[in-house]
């Protein structure tokens, strides 16, 4: 791991016949596809764990689209668009929400507050270093929501064919404002 870097380039186009490079050496990446994939077979368990019925001994799975919106380190947890999905879900109630592995692995998962809504948004937080964020199930609330990716494209510098590419600084989130898996206060008298 110490002797571990991998090289990165960097191609724009700055005008006609103008194009930019830049070669850089970072830690090792993740490999986002394979992070996404991991999230949503733990996700489909889950999923089927709520919908379970005792009876039939069935669960379900979710109608829709299994949307990842973000995957962030722990130096990047107070990114702007992070504390945007987070805000933008808060009030939709849990149907899981869980800390286990000595607090190494968390997990919410929260349906749209519309009644008959199919719309859920979802958090996974691995090894206290990675989070994970996005939906599944039919998407309309959800883009229908007062936010967006404005923050995100904001920082565009590059889209390709297969992605894009933004560049930003790394926001760290101080553990007072840090309320993606929060326990929801229980009301007075309950």
């Amino acid at each position: 791991m110490v002797e571990s870097a991998e090289p990165i380039t960097i191609r724009t186009h700055l005008a006609k016949n103008v194009v930019m490079t830049a070669r850089m050496n970072c830690p090792p990446q993740v490999d986002h596809s394979r992070v996404f994939e991991l999230a949503r077979l733990h996700l489909r368990a889950f999923y089927y764990r709520i919908t379970f019925d005792r009876t039939t001994r069935t669960g379900r799975g979710w109608p829709g689209l299994f949307v990842p919106v973000m995957l962030a380190p722990k130096s990047n947890w107070g990114d702007r668009f992070l504390l945007e999905f987070s805000n933008a879900t808060r009030g939709w109630p849990h149907r899981l929400l869980g800390v286990t592995a000595n607090g190494f692995f968390k997990v919410s998962i929260r349906r749209h507050a519309e009644e008959h809504a199919a719309c859920w948004a979802w958090a996974l937080e691995w090894n206290a270093v990675f989070r994970i964020v996005g939906f599944f199930g039919l998407l309309e609330p959800a883009m229908a929501a007062a936010w967006s990716f404005d923050a995100r494209l904001s920082r565009l510098v590059a889209q390709y064919p297969d992605g894009f590419l933004a560049l930003g600084h790394e926001q760290r989130l101080p553990p007072s404002e840090d309320t993606l898996f929060m326990v929801p206060e229980a009301p007075p008298n309950a």
